[in-house]
């Protein structure tokens, strides 16, 4: 793309004084400048200064680059990308891609439904409910998560259903259910983390066996001589390397602020 980049400056109250093409933006393929007298064509704007870089999507869905720095809201997070009427669906869309690729597949079959969105306000709140919906299986798969991490006992171990969590990882790591083998899946998008799972299975198997039961007398002579408890402490380094790559994934907070904003604006 050739360099387009341009610098629109005004005295007084303009409201996006600088725009630049130059970037990974490939979608802008022409200025659409803010009217300035128009503020409220163009959701989220307000008085910017110089200072740092954001993202302005106008009407018609095309991402512009924006120097500049917004008031800072008194919210629980700052804005960083504001948008045209009708510019919902391309707001949502940048916001899912521009995440981690280990997410909740939620997201990822979201993003598909919102790609198909043709910039129009009447589109708003179907891109609000897809996002509230999303948002709240993301959460209800992590709190399972957080539960079960939060009381990893022996006994706790030895009666889980591996598989469920083994269903729980492979989800918020962006695969959808139904895989034939959800670890090979795994392992062709994330390998490291595919191996976490295995070692966890592992473990876990090993635990059943020395907690007594059927299983036990069969464990004699097989497993290493760490002791229960060290399969235990090791059971709970990997489930916490798992977390940790899982982590980044998380945007059911930044997409509910986002949707809110939306459906402020609605209003």
């Amino acid at each position: 793309m050739s360099d387009t980049s341009q610098t629109y400056e005004e005295e007084g109250n303009g409201d996006l004084v600088f725009l630049d093409y130059k970037g990974d933006f490939s979608a802008a393929k022409s200025i659409n400048m803010i009217q300035y007298n128009d503020v409220k064509r163009f959701r989220g704007v307000g008085p910017l200064q110089r200072g740092d870089r954001i993202l302005f999507v106008d009407e018609h869905g095309i991402t512009n680059r924006a120097y500049g720095m917004p008031k800072r809201p008194t919210v629980r997070r700052t804005q960083e990308i504001f948008w045209g009427t009708g510019a919902e669906a391309r707001v949502a869309w940048l916001l899912i891609d521009r995440a981690p690729t280990i997410k909740h597949e939620v997201w990822i079959v979201t993003q598909q439904k919102l790609h198909g969105f043709a910039p129009h306000p009447n589109h708003t709140p179907t891109v609000i409910a897809l996002i509230r919906s999303a948002t709240l299986k993301e959460r209800q798969v992590w709190q399972c998560m957080v539960t079960l991490g939060s009381s990893l006992t022996l006994e706790l171990i030895a009666a889980l259903d591996i598989e469920v969590i083994v269903g729980y990882v492979c989800s918020l790591a962006g695969i959808a259910p139904g895989e034939d083998d959800p670890i090979l899946a795994l392992e062709k998008l994330h390998y490291d983390l595919s191996d976490d799972v295995v070692l966890l299975r592992r473990i876990q198997q090993r635990i059943r066996m020395l907690s007594g039961g059927p299983e036990a007398e069969a464990a004699v002579g097989i497993l290493p001589e760490i002791g229960i408890q060290g399969h235990l402490d090791r059971f709970k380094q990997v489930w916490a390397a798992i977390i940790s790559k899982l982590s980044p994934g998380r945007l059911a907070d930044e997409m509910e602020f986002y949707a809110d904003v939306m459906e402020k604006q609605c209003r």
